[in-house]
């Protein structure tokens, strides 16, 4: 059973980038995301997907629900990692949905919360237990205990519960025009005759 911690709000590290240039700068192999806002603590901190966004073009036909998984991983990062001191980092990160309900707020928006259950290992244990798998008494090895190895690794993982508000205005419950064409209704079949 994992260990519960908790872990900082990032936004006071970032007080002078958007997340969405900070993120650009620091995750090169990861397509520019089309969102503006903030991290996504509150409502008030939401993160903005903007499908009228330049890096929109980056994912097409546009998925929304694309973008707000990959910037909970960017968060979760961060929040694991980027912003840690030495020696208080971790590694083997995972990340599920827990739960998901749509919101709306003020003027019409409307808001995606989710949250997720974000598991990891501090790093040195990480890196030991990695070292331990892949070496000379490893997982090749007939004598190697894979048992014992999976029970310590579960014992030093941590978890925590991230939730994430993103505005989703832009896109929610509108199709695009481009790619995608609006779903049609189909008529109601007949029942099969026994």
């Amino acid at each position: 059973m994992a260990v519960e911690i908790e872990v900082e709000n990032i936004t006071p590290y970032f007080e002078k980038w958007e997340p969405q240039v900070f993120l650009s700068r620091k995750y090169k192999s990861q397509p520019a995301l089309p969102i503006r806002g903030g991290w996504g603590y509150s409502e008030a901190d939401a993160v903005v997907i903007d499908k009228t966004h330049p890096a929109a073009a980056n994912f097409r036909p546009f998925n929304g629900v694309e973008v707000e998984h990959i910037f909970a991983r960017l968060r979760m990062y961060e929040e694991l990692i980027g912003c840690r001191p030495e020696g208080k980092q971790h590694a083997g990160t995972q990340i599920k949905l827990k739960m998901q309900s749509l919101r709306g707020g003020e003027n019409g928006k409307k808001y995606d919360v989710m949250e997720f259950d974000i598991t990891a290992l501090p790093l040195e244990i990480w890196e030991a237990l990695k070292a331990e798998w892949e070496g000379p008494q490893g997982i090749r090895s007939p004598d190697f205990d894979q048992e014992d190895h999976f029970r310590r690794r579960d014992e030093a993982t941590v978890h925590y519960v991230g939730e994430y508000w993103f505005e989703i205005s832009s896109f929610f419950g509108k199709y695009d025009d481009e790619d995608d064409d609006p779903p049609v209704k189909m008529p109601a079949m007949p029942a099969p005759m026994m």
